[in-house]
């Protein structure tokens, strides 16, 4: 945790900024129809404003690229499936919505959109009169973000692959969301909150990034906090619904956990100063920019929401 930039308990979060943002505030949706766009714009050949994928000239559905999807119905035209036979794929017993198969993004469009027509990702809050121009930024830095992580699925560094595998491919539900904004504010590139929204069996894990990033600062980046989200998710997987307790052997300090994404991150580019086998440098790097409570305590505290 990062003394200068005041960072937050509840939260993994890398220490070096770029540039301020757009996409700020609440996303305001005006509909006529239940594809959230006017009725003027539901005709053929225009691009779907509401879920920025393309529409079908024939049919006037929405391609995700899993399944299509009705604009003028509100839902997609085929049931979500997982690669793994489920009977109803994804469901969750707390929430009946996961039950609807062919929904979108739980009938929650205003806080989730759907990338592809399986998972979740946070939407951009664009709005007012630069919201078409914040969303296109928005859209960008998603592109980006799957690109680089791509290429880093390829690297001869097991770190790195494994950091970029973390967050699951598109189609693959595993509780990981990601947004984008500017981040220069708080002097980080990036942050990984686990714990919020995590607890008793259910897996969230918020990745946040700056949406300005590009080249090798955003691929350190999606390395640095995707070994973040491997080791919550270990340990977030390894819930035991018979006993209603996590493996404490799962668990991780502070102190581990930054090590691994530095170590991971420094793969990349040695941006702080280091390579991947510095460890000493790495160990004086993370001691100069973090508290030590949250270096030397477990990450995931052994409470109600979390017993091991």
């Amino acid at each position: 945790m990062s003394t200068a930039a005041q960072l937050s308990e509840n939260s993994h979060q890398g220490f070096e900024g770029l540039k301020a943002v757009l996409c700020l505030g609440s996303m305001q949706v005006k509909s006529n129809t239940a594809s959230g766009m006017p009725v003027c714009l539901r005709r053929n050949g225009i691009g779907s404003r509401s879920t920025s994928k393309e529409r079908d000239a024939e049919t006037g559905l929405d391609y995700f690229g899993a399944r299509y999807f009705s604009g003028a119905e509100g839902r997609f035209t085929s049931p979500d499936w997982s690669a793994n036979a489920e009977p109803v794929p994804y469901a969750r017993l707390d929430n009946p919505q996961t039950l609807n198969l062919y929904g979108y993004v739980l009938n929650n469009p205003l806080n989730r959109f759907d990338l592809d027509g399986h998972y979740e990702i946070n939407p951009s809050g664009c709005s007012g009169k630069n919201q078409g121009k914040c969303q296109k930024s928005y859209d960008k830095a998603s592109e980006r973000l799957e690109q680089e992580r791509q290429k880093k699925l390829r690297s001869k560094d097991p770190r790195i692959r494994a950091a970029a595998a973390a967050y699951g491919d598109p189609g693959k539900k595993n509780g990981v969301h990601i947004s984008f904004m500017g981040l220069q504010s708080q002097g980080i590139k990036g942050r990984v909150d686990a714990l919020s929204q995590s607890g008793n069996g259910k897996i969230d894990v918020e990745v946040i990034i700056d949406i300005n990033l590009k080249g090798k600062s955003l691929q350190e980046t999606i390395v640095h906090e995707g070994a973040h989200v491997a080791d919550d998710l270990n340990f977030l997987n390894s819930y035991d619904s018979g006993t209603g307790h996590y493996d404490a052997k799962a668990n991780f300090t502070g102190m581990q956990t930054e090590f691994n994404a530095y170590q991971a991150g420094a793969g990349v580019t040695s941006e702080h100063g280091f390579g991947p086998n510095d460890t000493q440098k790495i160990d004086k790097y993370i001691g100069d920019h973090y508290e030590l409570n949250y270096l030397n305590n477990n990450y995931f505290p052994d409470n109600e929401k979390f017993p091991q």
